[in-house]
């Protein structure tokens, strides 16, 4: 499915300013390619760069045609080579790795977005997708949220077989499961199960590192207690910022549990959405597909 890329408007506005103007060029190159990044997604950028900026700056500033194209790699490249910095073990069957890039930074991403991860297993070459679970603001390293599944083909791989200091590859940032302010109201709901937090755990650290004035509420599914990812660290960003709710609910849980218990059912959503209507929220949900289902036919 395409998607039309979200564009800076403004971006082109430099453009026809550029070429009324030509003695205003100053910093402009690194301006344009600073913006590339604004793209919803990495391939529509690169094919943007090559086709607009790529030969506008060339032919202007006398640049080599080499040195266009390294830059916007740069910003969209097709593949990152990594060493693991960190694993950190988070519950029973789940893993964070902290990827550090082999050659410079990370390329600028959107909170929300995903890699693809490139392994060999068993001699058989694949990959998966995983949501980055951190934010964009610390491009010298990135992290991903790894949980074991019992036919898992490259979960298994990743939480027994990579060590620190392994090199893994991984494609460039894409997709556009991230808030945007031109796109989404200010009042957010994030809806996960399980793994599904990972691309909220980057996207709730962003959002408040800028203060963009968002109301956030996170309602957060999982099986037992010990299942639940990252809870330490969300519910002391609660407990800090008054435009943060975080509730969690669990399906099987034990005699001590005092929180929610059941699903993300309809009765559930009443509670912690109130009658507010849903038409001035903008809803992200992320987690396994029967979460989808469950999720949407109540809302």
């Amino acid at each position: 499915l395409y998607q039309e890329p979200a564009v800076d408007p403004g971006m082109f506005e430099h453009l026809v300013e550029r070429q009324a103007h030509p003695e205003r060029v100053g910093d402009e190159p690194q301006t344009l390619c600073a913006r590339l990044p604004d793209l919803r997604d990495h391939q529509v950028a690169r094919t943007l760069g090559r086709q607009i900026f790529g030969p506008l700056l060339a032919g202007d500033l006398d640049y080599r045609p080499g040195e266009v194209a390294s830059a916007l790699r740069r910003f969209h490249p097709e593949q990152i080579h990594c060493r693991v910095l960190a694993r950190e073990s988070d519950t029973p069957s789940t893993q964070l790795l902290r990827l550090k890039p082999m050659d410079g930074a990370f390329p600028p991403f959107f909170a929300g977005q995903y890699v693809n991860v490139f392994c060999e297993v068993g001699g058989v070459r694949t990959s998966r997708p995983y949501s980055l679970a951190s934010a964009p603001s610390r491009l010298g390293s990135i992290d991903l949220v790894v949980k074991r599944k019992d036919d898992g083909f490259v979960s298994g791989h990743l939480l027994d077989d990579v060590s620190l200091g392994d090199e893994l590859t991984v494609s460039g940032p894409a997709g556009s499961f991230y808030w945007s302010p031109l796109r989404d109201t200010r009042d957010l709901v994030f809806v996960a199960g399980g793994s599904g937090i990972a691309p909220f755990l980057g996207m709730i650290d962003d959002l408040l590192e800028r203060d963009a004035g968002v109301s956030m509420r996170l309602l957060y599914g999982s099986r037992r207690e010990d299942d639940i990812i990252a809870k330490e660290r969300l519910d002391g960003l609660a407990a800090e910022h008054a435009n943060l709710w975080v509730t969690h609910v669990i399906s099987e849980p034990g005699d001590d549990w005092t929180g929610e218990r059941g699903l993300l059912d309809e009765a559930f959503l009443q509670r912690h959405l109130g009658s507010a209507p849903l038409a001035g929220r903008t809803f992200f949900l992320c987690g396994p597909p029967a979460l989808y289902t469950l999720v949407r036919e109540n809302l």
